[in-house]
Parts: C-alpha cells; sequence; structure tokens
C-alpha cells in the first residue's frame, strides 16, 4: 500500500491510524529521540556531579532535625543587647555565641563534619547563597579566640552581626 493510500485510509478511518505503517515509523522515531534525550541527561548530570549533588541534598533533608526557632530567636535577642554594651568583651563573646548558633543549625539541618569548618566545606553556594559571608563571620570569630587580647572595634562589631542577622534570615529566623 502506497503511502497516500495509507493516508487516505487514515482520514476516512482514524481508528486506522494505530494500525498503519506510518503509526510503526512515528514510534521508531519517537523512541530514538527519547532516548538521545536519555542519554544526554545521564551523561550532563554525571559531568556536572549534579546527580551525585542532588542525592546528598535530599539525604540531608530526609536526616535533619527540628530547628527551634523561638528558642534560636530568643537566643539572637540576647546576642543582639551584648552590641548595646560598650563592652568589648562582651562583644567577642556575642560573636562566638553567634557562631556557635550557626554550627548549631549547621548540625541540624545536617551538614556533616567534625568541626564547623568541616560542616561549611560540605555546604554548596546553591543551598547557601551567604556562604562567603558565613566563612568571614567565623574567620573573625577564630581569630577572635586565638588572640584574647585584641578588642575589636564597634564597626567591626556591628558588621559581623550584619552578616549572622542575614545568614538568620535566610535560615528563616524572624529576626
Amino acid at each position: 500500500m502506497s503511502p497516500e493510500q495509507e493516508i487516505q485510509l487514515i482520514l476516512n478511518n482514524p481508528a486506522y491510524f494505530f494500525e498503519s505503517t506510518i503509526f510503526v515509523i512515528f514510534q521508531v522515531l519517537s523512541g530514538i529521540v527519547s532516548l538521545f534525550f536519555l542519554v544526554s541527561t545521564v551523561i550532563l548530570l554525571k559531568r556536572g556531579g549534579g546527580m551525585q549533588r542532588h542525592i546528598r541534598h535530599l539525604i540531608r533533608a530526609w536526616n535533619a532535625s527540628y530547628i527551634p526557632m523561638k528558642k534560636m530567636t530568643k537566643r539572637w535577642m540576647l546576642i543582639e543587647r551584648s552590641l548595646e554594651s560598650g563592652d568589648s568583651l562582651r562583644w567577642k563573646a556575642a560573636i562566638i555565641d553567634a557562631d556557635n548558633m550557626l554550627d548549631e543549625i549547621l548540625k541540624k539541618v545536617g551538614y556533616l563534619g567534625d568541626t564547623m569548618d568541616k560542616r561549611l566545606e560540605n555546604v554548596h553556594l546553591d543551598q547557601f547563597p551567604t556562604l562567603e559571608d558565613a566563612w568571614r563571620a567565623h574567620k573573625v570569630r577564630k581569630f577572635l579566640e586565638e588572640d584574647p587580647r585584641y578588642k575589636p572595634s564597634k564597626e567591626v562589631v556591628a558588621r559581623v552581626f550584619e552578616i549572622y542577622k542575614d545568614i538568620f534570615r535566610e535560615t528563616g529566623l524572624t529576626l
């Protein structure tokens, strides 16, 4: 049967389309195109490391534990009160406490590592847009612990607290 005759049969009886040679050709071409897109997707995911990263994110989200938002918000308010004092020792303690608070959130969200440094290394920028700021603030905290004689200026303390505030807002704390 010629293609013209087959098309005429399909036009007269639409159900015949599923028995026609044209339908078989359509199925084969659809299968080839689908296979091409499937293989391309797998190759792109493997090259970009996206598949493993997404699987890790899913596992991390599954294992995440509850973050007590009210408790964390109250804790943040106590930390902020330390800013109002003129005492650099209280400022330093408040920065350390804010960093500890961030570390607790990272643990609860499910980031692995023995130290906060290791946990921050396991965070991907896609998941945590303020990751670079978190590193900066954490480095300030580490410096304060290493040099107990250092007295930070009010401006430095205010900037570090602004970073922590942005991070905590991002995690959903109402500040």
